[in-house]
């Protein structure tokens, strides 16, 4: 092997043990979203349980190249049975992974660079239609209000799911008839204000939960 680093005779196990550290202390600062966090784990451990199931698993990280990336993805698209988006998130998170040890000479070069993405089918998803919303809200306004609530912070602020949940009472400007988000919980990582209707800010009203300590989640 070319071997142009002291670093690059690295221990593999060496060199992942500090990833998870770095990727560990990102977290702990809030760089990196909870389920980015979880993924990120999830992945890294996917490939150390690859490399040991091996005939020669790799030790040094000069070993790491494009063959061994090459053949974890057919591990994961092959062998464990998984869809072609799976395999392609495994690929970024790998490039992900090997830009960093480049960053820090563990490896000269990332070896996915040229290994591409497989064509995957588009989502699947289908528009729900008038008659359906009426439905759903008819269905919610007598079963789940609270939910109805979701749904139209949904529908009338374009809010993701996932900053939604992290939303906490005292995040609510009544006065203002805004919600505020924080960078910790939005995709951008900004700070920002989002615009409520008087429909929202009625039913927030009518059922009670700004009446709620302003610690505890809008939805739980």
């Amino acid at each position: 092997a070319d071997v142009n680093s002291d670093r690059q005779y690295c221990k593999f196990a060496d060199a992942v043990d500090l990833y998870i550290r770095y990727v560990d202390k990102l977290a702990s600062v809030s760089t990196y979203k909870k389920k980015t966090f979880h993924d990120y784990h999830s992945h890294i451990n996917m490939i150390v349980e690859y490399n040991a199931t091996r005939l020669h698993p790799i030790i040094y990280m000069y070993q790491l190249d494009q063959l061994f990336v090459t053949d974890f993805l057919d591990y994961i698209l092959l062998d464990r049975d998984s869809s072609v988006r799976t395999r392609n998130n495994y690929r970024n998170f790998f490039s992900i992974f090997c830009t960093w040890l480049v960053q820090k000479k563990y490896i000269m070069s990332n070896p996915c660079s040229d290994i591409k993405r497989l064509p995957d089918k588009a989502k699947f998803r289908s528009p729900v239609s008038p008659q359906q919303l009426s439905q759903l809200q008819s269905y919610l306004e007598r079963e789940n209000k609270y939910f109805l609530l979701a749904c139209r912070m949904e529908y009338y602020t374009f809010i993701r799911p996932d900053e939604l949940s992290n939303i906490r009472i005292g995040n609510i400007h009544l006065r203002d008839q805004k919600v505020f988000i924080s960078g910790t919980i939005s995709k951008n990582r900004n700070d920002g204000m989002v615009g409520l209707n008087d429909e929202l800010c009625r039913m927030m009203i009518d059922l009670g939960v700004l009446s709620q300590p302003s610690t505890f989640y809008l939805f739980g």
